[in-house]
């Protein structure tokens, strides 16, 4: 099965080490370490960018770049 997450929510700066933020990085981290052959994709917005590097920084080890797709609206 594939998943695709929306990191939005633990990429605001209003957000994202509270509430939602924090529940969306949890989520997704536990999600990424208990994948097994399901695809997790992390759709990552670029219009963050300090927070988008901190994503593909945090999830490197849990994820193969190709599942980190950074987008820009």
């Amino acid at each position: 099965m594939r998943i695709v997450i929306d990191m939005q929510g633990a990429q605001s700066d209003g957000s994202r080490h509270r509430g939602i933020g924090r529940y969306t990085g949890t989520f997704a981290a536990t999600l990424a370490s208990l994948r097994k052959d399901h695809e997790i994709i992390l759709a990552v917005n670029g219009a963050y960018k300090e927070s988008a590097l901190e994503v593909q920084t945090c999830f490197k080890p849990l994820l193969p770049p190709k599942s980190i797709r950074v987008w820009y609206p």
